[in-house]
């Protein structure tokens, strides 16, 4: 005869103490928010590029007015910068992204230039070659036969449309590219934020509802 007459109770709580394991919660939690940290980074790429074809203030000048065919839109179509394009990500972990603009054009970084702004202080190199940007255009004007272009001068030349250039004025001794801050008016707006929060809190409700179905 037993010893004692019982039900006993303890059955069910290692299907809980498995439920409860963080090494069996964590391959399931990296899986659906791995996924959506990536979703979400996709979403901040396209808001930025949302931001630029918006047209982040001010306009462009005159110049590059005349290179991109009379187009007064900043950041979208920029020869030499293709900015539009360039916006991307990177996954850093399961968790982690970064999302952004990656142009660099030699030692400059072309994206940082933009959305800071910079002063570029006007070179005798760089009078130069509007100078002979201007002999190219007159003599385009004319039907004569263009100067021989190399290097920045022929690629400003081959992306302008109109092939308008003037001289530098020798008052002229800097270039200032104003500051458009595109990538921090994208991660300003609230309907990305709410996004990317509904994104992740999604996905950690998958992660609780599979281990919840496995435990």
């Amino acid at each position: 005869m037993p010893k004692e007459l019982a039900i006993r109770f303890d059955g069910g709580w290692a299907k809980y103490r498995e439920a409860v394991s963080w090494a069996r919660f964590e391959p399931i939690l990296r899986k659906h928010v791995g996924k959506a940290t990536e979703r979400n980074a996709l979403s901040a790429v396209k808001q930025i590029r949302k931001e630029m074809k918006a047209g982040v203030p001010p306009r462009n000048a005159k110049l590059t007015i005349t290179i991109k065919g009379g187009s007064g839109k900043p950041l979208v179509g920029t020869p030499g910068a293709d900015l539009f394009s360039s916006a991307t990500y990177s996954l850093e972990s399961w968790d982690k992204a970064i999302a952004g603009v990656k142009r660099t054009s030699g030692n400059y970084n072309v994206a940082l230039i933009v959305h800071e702004g910079a002063t570029i202080k006007v070179t005798p190199k760089m009078r130069g070659m509007f100078d002979v940007l201007f002999r190219a255009s007159r003599a385009h004007k004319e039907g004569r036969p263009i100067p021989k272009l190399t290097g920045r001068a022929l690629a400003i030349w081959e992306a302008s449309k109109k092939k308008r250039f003037y001289p530098l004025k020798p008052s002229t001794t800097v270039i200032r590219i104003p500051k458009r801050p595109y990538v921090r008016y994208a991660f300003q707006d609230l309907g990305l934020k709410r996004l990317v929060q509904e994104q992740w809190s999604t996905a950690v409700q998958k992660a609780f509802r599979e281990i919840a179905r496995k435990g």
